[in-house]
């Protein structure tokens, strides 16, 4: 029997979930993709008069099987009292890219009397079926993982000629548009004039205080800020937030692309400084000598001299 036909013997209406998602980031942000592909799908099961009883969607890409509508459709197939006959998708690649994965998961399927159908992609539930569609998945994560590296080379070069790769910045810089090659936009970093002041707030009180007292502390720069109503993008600071405003090097010019990684695969892309570095660097010393990881508490909390020197 070839898939994407209903069992004669049944009496009932066959029924079907459909499940779609964009291949691109850039298909997700047009709303191309998943609406031709329900249109699509729609018609295949019209014609073969089974009845649609869900449909569900993930607006992004991505190789593996954690995605929210993903999750919510499987849980769906298992645990509905109405039995669903079929999982429909557009392709085989709209449904993972990772062949094993989506092996595992289309025989829980198929155990559950549950099968999932690609309508482009028409193969039979024989052994040779079986192996077309392993050879399917097989080149679609090949596929999948060669555009991904692709994709990252892209926006390394991005980065080393100094522009935004896009995505949510850092608190106190705005991407603007800068110039455009052919369709593509770039955008730099530049300094967001209201939260920069912020930043410089919290660098102030770290080192100097309030004028009230000496220098506050992380927790105590994140409550005051809160009840100041100096708020972040409309939300309270954490504790978490203020520290990486003090910490992180893009503070003072240097925005580090691939964080984490050996020095020489590094990609520093040079940003507008917020703060000197000199005040920069005084804040580092400030932070290493209170880390209780590195300096006994009883040294950063007490006047005597020579206190954590002399045992």
């Amino acid at each position: 029997m070839m898939m994407g036909k209903p069992k004669s013997a049944q009496s009932r209406q066959p029924t079907a979930v459909l499940y779609a998602r964009v291949s691109t980031g850039r298909q997700a942000l047009k709303d191309l993709s998943i609406p031709d592909q329900f249109m699509r799908m729609r018609k295949y099961c019209a014609v073969r008069k089974i009845e649609v009883v869900d449909e569900y969607n993930d607006a992004r890409s991505g190789r593996t099987m954690v995605r929210n509508e993903l999750s919510d459709m499987l849980e769906r197939v298992r645990n509905s009292p109405q039995k669903i006959d079929y999982v429909i998708v557009y392709s085989f690649s709209r449904f993972s890219r990772d062949a094993i994965e989506s092996e595992l998961v289309r025989r829980e399927l198929a155990k559950r009397g549950t099968e999932l159908i690609s309508i482009t992609q028409p193969i039979g539930d024989d052994p040779s079926g079986e192996m077309m569609r392993l050879i399917i998945n097989i080149f679609d994560e090949h596929n999948s993982r060669e555009t991904s590296k692709h994709v990252s080379r892209s926006m390394e070069e991005n980065a080393r000629q100094g522009f935004w790769n896009g995505g949510l910045p850092p608190f106190g810089f705005e991407p603007i548009v800068v110039c455009t090659r052919g369709v593509s936009v770039k955008k730099k970093l530049e300094i967001c004039p209201v939260e920069s002041e912020y930043v410089r707030l919290i660098y102030k009180l770290y080192l100097e205080g309030d004028g009230k007292s000496g220098p506050l502390g992380i927790k105590n720069i994140t409550s005051k800020l809160n009840a100041d109503s100096h708020l972040r993008r409309g939300r309270n600071w954490t504790i978490g937030q203020v520290h990486y405003v003090l910490s992180e090097r893009i503070y003072m010019g240097e925005r580090d692309f691939r964080k984490g990684l050996d020095d020489d695969e590094q990609i520093i892309v040079p940003v507008p400084p917020i703060v000197d570095i000199v005040t920069f660097e005084n804040v580092q010393l400030r932070l290493r000598q209170r880390n209780p990881r590195t300096t006994a508490p009883r040294a950063t909390n007490t006047p005597i001299l020579l206190t954590g020197v002399a045992a």
